[in-house]
């Protein structure tokens, strides 16, 4: 999805670029729960990725991807058990 990515604090706190986010979505009822867990394990993974919760779907924010290869290869670790687990 097309997004808006904060520079930063600093000179710029309030300033925002475009950019482009995945987005994940959980279909299950009571999604918000699982997408809390998905986000804690996102959190937990060796290379931590954090991405933001945006109208009930975690928003992971690529503006700074410079290593395509090593974040699949980071997210391929994940372990996530998702409804009903």
């Amino acid at each position: 999805m097309d997004c808006e990515s904060e520079i930063g604090s600093g000179s710029l706190p309030m300033q925002e670029i475009a950019s482009v986010g995945i987005v994940i979505r959980s279909t299950a009822k009571g999604g918000g729960r699982h997408l809390e867990r998905l986000s804690a394990a996102l959190r937990g993974l060796p290379i931590p990725v954090v991405g933001r919760m945006n109208r009930k779907a975690i928003v992971l924010d690529m503006r700074c991807l410079d290593d395509e290869d090593g974040f699949i290869s980071n997210f391929q670790r994940l372990t996530f058990m998702g409804p009903g687990a």
